[in-house]
Formats: C-alpha cells, structure tokens, sequence
C-alpha cells in the first residue's frame, strides 16, 4: 500500500486477544525479522490484572531490547492502555497510574509515548460505560477504537503531539 508522500506501508498486526507484556516477551525476535521501522506496542488492560508497575516496565524494556537486538534502527510507540469500568473486577485499575509512569520513563531516543489512559479518564467523565465500552468491561465500542487511532495519528502526525 502507497502512505504519504508515496511511502511504502506495510502493516502486520501481530496483536493476540487476552496477551500481557510477559506473552509479548516470545514475540521480539519474529517482530525483528519483520524489520519494522515502527512498533506499536499497546498493553496493559490484561497485566493489570497480576503485575505491578515494575514488571509492566521491566516486561516492555525486554521487549524492546529484544526487538532492537534483531533490529536495531526499531522505533516504538507505546500507547497506554484504556481503563476498564467498575463492573471490571479481574482488573486492578489502581495500576494505570503506574503504567503511564513507567512508560514516559520508557520514552525517549526512538521512543515516543502515547498517554490514551489520560484522555479515556477525561471522556470517561464525560460519557457512559456504553458510550465508550463495546462489552461493557474491558474491550473498547467504536468510539473507543477511535480514540486509539486519534492518538496514534497524533502521535505520527508531523507537528502532533507525543503526550496524546
């Protein structure tokens, strides 16, 4: 597919439902011989289940390391995760704080972070579960999804924000 300026796109989606950043762990190798020039990694719904800030970073900076040891010219694009809604029990939403945090201090040379859990909160504050969840848990409606790629496309957008 043709992208701006007559770039060359190539997209794989390499996402698998209900993966945490410990799943994602297996992956860097195979996503380095794809030979990226960008990787967007959007996790932290299922860690929130199980682990701490601490192991959410210490998971990603693998995954990055490991992706970088087959292809070292990788950028990245950590996008924060959603929140889920109080009827979302499994997950401890006491952790996204965290995880923001530990992903700006992620960022950097080839790094670029994406704050979606900031801008969900405040829609949050705005609209329904419904208005923004399309199970009424964990999973985004079309509206949510929207909100993923307003923040991606800002990101990449030249003059966009990193701070979604």
């Amino acid at each position: 597919m043709e992208g701006l300026a007559g770039a060359r796109v190539r997209l794989e989606n390499l996402a698998t439902a209900g993966w945490t950043t410990a799943d994602a762990l297996w992956e860097a190798e195979r996503v380095a011989l794809l030979q990226p020039d960008l990787v967007i990694v959007a996790f932290g719904m299922n860690d929130a289940a199980y682990a701490d800030g601490d192991e959410f970073a210490a998971n990603l900076s693998t995954l990055l390391d490991g992706v970088r040891a087959g292809h070292p010219s990788a950028e990245f694009l950590l996008v924060s995760a959603m929140l889920p809604t109080r009827e979302c029990t499994w997950v401890d939403p006491s952790r996204f704080a965290g995880y923001q945090e530990q992903l700006r201090a992620l960022g950097g040379d080839g790094v670029a972070v994406v704050d979606l859990t900031r801008l969900w909160a405040e829609f949050g504050q705005l609209k329904t579960t419904d208005d923004l969840s399309g199970n009424g848990l964990n999973h985004p409606n079309d509206f949510g999804h929207r909100l993923y790629a307003h923040t991606i496309i800002a990101a990449l957008w030249p003059g966009g924000s990193n701070e979604g």
